[in-house]
């Protein structure tokens, strides 16, 4: 199972995450593209559809993890890593375990 790919706008910090984009692009075809604002890959699907009377829809979905990653990055998106220690939980839970041995250093 590949995990979610996570995107930081640099400019206001907002973070994007993208799931299962092939499952994504597999279920909406071209429209998952343009709802990701994609639209030079918008594009390419509904011409390769046209020529390939669709059979392309079966190809997209596994170029469409890294077709999102790549337009990410080039817009100046910085790519978060997806390691649990990044999330909110795991940092409460070292800001715990930091807590718990600063109070007991103070008991020595």
């Amino acid at each position: 199972m590949k995990y979610p790919i996570r995107f930081e706008n640099p400019s206001n910090g907002f973070v994007e995450e993208s799931n299962h984009c092939g499952l994504w692009c597999l279920l909406f075809g071209l429209w998952y593209f343009a709802c990701k604002g994609i639209w030079k890959h918008f594009f390419i699907y509904w011409g390769a559809a046209i020529f390939t009377l669709c059979l392309s829809a079966f190809v997209y979905p596994f170029l469409a993890r890294e077709i999102v990653r790549k337009h990410y990055l080039s817009q100046g998106w910085i790519e978060l890593p997806n390691d649990l220690q990044y999330t909110d939980i795991s940092k409460a839970a070292l800001g715990c375990r930091k807590l718990t041995r600063d109070y007991q250093e103070e008991g020595k």
